[in-house]
């Protein structure tokens, strides 16, 4: 710890902004940061939006109109909060720079960031529930990408535990979600105990299944589009199943495990 905090005093403590996080000024990377945050949040959060509202309009319960609006002003808060709350980290590492001097190992990263994450506490309880998970998600990410240690390792080179570790969390937390212990954003939706009851077995699993590969398919057709925008071209590789299929197995391999711990 001792050696780690003289390398950093050595290193980096005396550097400026300009050598460690922009180029220009603090004042012009503030004004680019605007906009950089705004388009990183509206890719990261636009699957999102086109899920929810996906399962409005197939709730049926609503206008499409209304179903719109609903998903666009959700979508509008979570890119919203994420902006200012990126914003406010990357300012207050140069604030806190210009205030002390110099930079500190907790200035970096820590501080700045504890400070800005309190800018969620003022955000919808979705929202914020929504920005939890994928902040916690993208650190366990991280930390799997390091390979720091066995386990890691271990899970960083074979697709097949990363798939069983996946699907065993997932069933913990649609589990959770079913049985209303948790009420968090996660991308699959578990229908109420009451209408799994008036249900067969084999028509809860095809009812499941049928549901989301419906949206899966709505979200290959709109990548394909987001594609054939970008480049300007339509080619039939450009059109995947995979989102289709991949959400229909997962539905599909859940529902028939649910059942089966049921019976």
């Amino acid at each position: 710890m001792v050696a780690s905090s003289s390398l950093f005093a050595e290193q980096i403590s005396w550097r400026n902004c300009n050598e460690l996080l922009h180029p220009h000024s603090c004042r012009r990377a503030a004004c680019q940061n605007v906009y950089r945050f705004v388009w990183s949040n509206l890719k990261y959060y636009l699957p999102m939006f086109v899920l929810d509202l996906l399962k409005q309009a197939l709730r049926g319960n609503q206008l499409l109109l209304h179903s719109l609006r609903n998903a666009m002003w959700y979508y509008g808060q979570l890119v919203f909060g994420g902006l200012v709350t990126g914003w406010l980290s990357a300012t207050f590492i140069c604030v806190l720079r210009h205030l002390l001097g110099e930079f500190r190992p907790n200035t970096v990263v820590f501080v700045p960031a504890v400070l800005a994450g309190a800018f969620d506490a003022l955000l919808p309880i979705r929202v914020k529930q929504l920005h939890q998970t994928a902040l916690f998600q993208a650190l366990i990410e991280s930390l799997l990408l390091q390979r720091s240690n066995p386990l890691t390792k271990a899970l960083g080179t074979s697709r097949w535990r990363q798939t069983l570790l996946f699907m065993a969390c997932s069933a913990v937390i649609m589990l959770g979600k079913q049985r209303q212990w948790h009420k968090g954003f996660w991308f699959v939706t578990p229908d109420c105990l009451q209408s799994e009851r008036s249900l067969s077995p084999i028509q809860y699993v095809v009812q499941g299944v049928r549901k989301y590969l419906l949206i899966g398919f709505a979200l290959d057709i709109f990548k394909a589009l987001i594609s054939c925008i970008k480049t300007g071209h339509w080619h039939l590789k450009q059109f995947s199943l995979e989102s289709m299929a991949w959400l229909g197995c997962y539905v599909g391999i859940y529902r028939v495990k649910y059942m089966i711990i049921c019976i």
